[in-house]
């Protein structure tokens, strides 16, 4: 597994740089979220069989995420 960042909130403008560690700072509903989130990546029924990989925001998937919070994007390798 690997993680990558960004140093500015316009990913466009810099190169992704690899980390080599990342903490995530929650409350215990935030990461019950998160992990219904990892939930619907790992059960997502159209990605099944495609044979590529995909990804998932976790700002397209929340109903509760706002501009103040991160966004998480999970790359599927297949």
């Amino acid at each position: 597994m690997k993680a990558f960042g960004y140093a500015r909130a316009d990913e466009e403008a810099d190169a992704p740089m690899e980390l080599r560690e990342v903490s995530f700072v929650v409350t215990a509903d935030e990461l019950n979220d998160f992990v219904a989130f990892l939930d619907h990546v790992r059960n997502d029924p159209a990605r099944k069989g495609t044979g590529e990989s995909t990804h998932f925001h976790y700002r397209d998937w929340s109903k509760k995420w706002n501009r103040s919070g991160s966004d998480i994007i999970i790359l599927l390798k297949y």
